[in-house]
C-alpha cells in the first residue's frame, strides 16, 4: 500500500465505551424514567377509574413518562438539564467586553445617527419608536 491508500487509524478512548446501556440508552435514564414512571402509575392509580380503563390510562400515562425519560433532552437525562437550568438561571450575568468609554462613544453616535432618521417620520413610525424606548427602558430598569 502506498501512503495515500493507507487508512487514518481511529483511537477510541475508554471512558467513552465504559458507559453502561441497555438497548442503547443510559442507564441514568433508564432509572430516572422508571421511577418517574412508578411514581405518576400510583398517582393515576390513586383516581377511582373502572379497572379495564385505570389500566390502559395508566399504560398510556406512565409509558409515556418513561419514554420520555429515555429520550431525554440533547443526550443528558431529564434530571441532568434540570439541574443544569437551575443552575445557569442563578448564575446569569450580563458581561461587557467593551471599556466603558467605547460604549458611551457608540451610543452617542447612535443617538446622533437616530436624531437624524427621526427628522422624516410619520406620526405612525414616531408613535412606535417611541413605544419601543419606552418597552427598552422598561426592561433595563428590571
Amino acid at each position: 500500500m502506498s501512503n495515500e491508500e493507507k487508512l487514518d487509524e481511529i483511537i477510541i478512548p475508554q471512558n467513552i465505551t465504559s458507559q453502561r446501556r441497555i438497548l442503547g440508552v443510559k442507564l441514568r435514564n433508564w432509572i430516572e424514567g422508571g421511577i418517574a414512571a412508578g411514581i405518576v402509575a400510583l398517582l393515576i392509580r390513586l383516581i377511582p377509574f373502572e379497572t379495564k380503563v385505570g389500566i390502559i390510562f395508566t399504560v398510556f400515562i406512565a409509558g409515556s413518562v418513561l419514554i420520555l425519560n429515555l429520550l431525554g433532552i440533547k443526550g443528558m437525562s431529564i434530571s441532568e438539564t434540570v439541574i443544569n437550568l437551575v443552575i445557569s438561571s442563578r448564575t446569569k450575568h450580563k458581561y461587557h467586553l467593551r471599556s466603558i468609554k467605547y460604549v458611551r462613544k457608540r451610543k452617542e453616535e447612535e443617538s446622533d445617527y437616530t436624531a437624524k432618521v427621526h427628522l422624516n417620520e410619520s406620526i405612525a413610525e414616531k408613535g412606535l419608536r417611541l413605544g419601543k424606548e419606552f418597552l427598552k427602558e422598561q426592561l433595563n430598569k428590571r
